[in-house]
């Protein structure tokens, strides 16, 4: 495409000026050489009319937030057709999410339970399927399905996940703490199934996430429940005083908050360790719950026996 840009009147006087101005042509010049002088020819014949050429148009649309929302619910139909047996269309389901991730997230809202089981099943079922689909498929289908779903078979899904692929399993746990859409029925459930040993590395692993002060709330059941199995390594026992130390105040009402007070304060009162009795005289005494009674007797207790 073409536009004509002329000048205005006034600035043509300018223009002859600075051309008279302009020094006589110097062949020498490596410029000059190159495009020789039929610019200044074509200068002095254009004063009145400039015609620049534009790059040529592109008809290609930017790809719009709206676009991608439409490419991915219409290659979600081809998957949630109930005449199609999902499994037979695994190897393009495979294809069509590693380009498109996202579309596992369609999937996990909209397919038919049975047939999501189906899929979960054929996945824990079969040897060699490709790790970057199963990267994908734990990070966004498994957490929006168990956020849907909230089932007994989503308990089974995380603890046979967590046998066969524990590294898979991490990616979507890390998203279904993170969520405070998805309830807690199935993470509890979960956590009852494991053996301390293994309670102490996920409560590691949780302690690495850097919660924030919500997810630590709407997680703070399930914390709990895993502290009071697990085996209490230095690394928990710093974990779990961190979060007695930042949240008292947002928790201060919550009676899960002083069970977790109350257990840190038994552990280290039944292995004798030296504590910091003033900071946690302060942190019990600002909460309000049943529990700050007999955390601050057991604190007493051990301030005793350290006389």
């Amino acid at each position: 495409m073409s536009y004509i840009w002329t000048f205005a009147p006034e600035s043509k006087a300018l223009l002859q000026s600075c051309l008279n101005a302009a020094g006589p042509q110097d062949e020498s010049n490596k410029w000059f050489q190159k495009f020789g002088p039929q610019n200044l020819d074509l200068i002095n014949k254009t004063i009145d009319t400039i015609v620049v050429n534009d790059s040529p148009e592109i008809d290609d649309k930017p790809a719009t937030q709206e676009n991608q929302d439409e490419d991915i619910l219409n290659a979600a139909q081809e998957f949630l057709d109930p005449e199609i047996d999902i499994i037979s269309k695994f190897g393009d389901l495979v294809e069509n999410c590693k380009k498109t991730p996202k579309l596992l997230e369609d999937l996990a809202k909209n397919l038919p339970t049975a047939t999501a089981e189906k899929l979960f099943k054929h996945i824990l079922d079969t040897k060699d399927i490709s790790r970057d689909f199963l990267t994908i498929f734990y990070k966004y289908f498994t957490p929006h399905y168990i956020r849907r779903e909230n089932s007994r078979f989503c308990t089974e899904i995380l603890l046979e996940t967590y046998k066969k692929y524990p590294v898979h399993f991490k990616l979507a746990f890390k998203v279904i703490l993170k969520d405070l859409e998805v309830q807690n029925t199935v993470v509890n459930d979960f956590i009852l199934h494991l053996e301390p040993k293994n309670l102490t590395d996920l409560l590691e692993f949780i302690s690495d996430l850097q919660l924030s002060s919500e997810q630590f709330c709407h997680n703070l059941f399930t914390i709990l429940t895993a502290y009071k199995t697990c085996n209490k390594t230095d690394i928990i026992q710093n974990y779990i005083l961190s979060y007695l130390k930042t949240y008292p105040d947002t928790c201060s009402s919550d009676k899960n908050f002083g069970k977790l007070m109350l257990a840190y304060l038994q552990n280290e009162k039944a292995c004798k360790n030296k504590i910091d009795c003033e900071l946690l005289e302060g942190i019990v005494e600002r909460h309000k719950s049943p529990f700050k009674r007999p955390c601050l007797s057991i604190l007493k207790e051990i301030k005793d026996g350290n006389l």
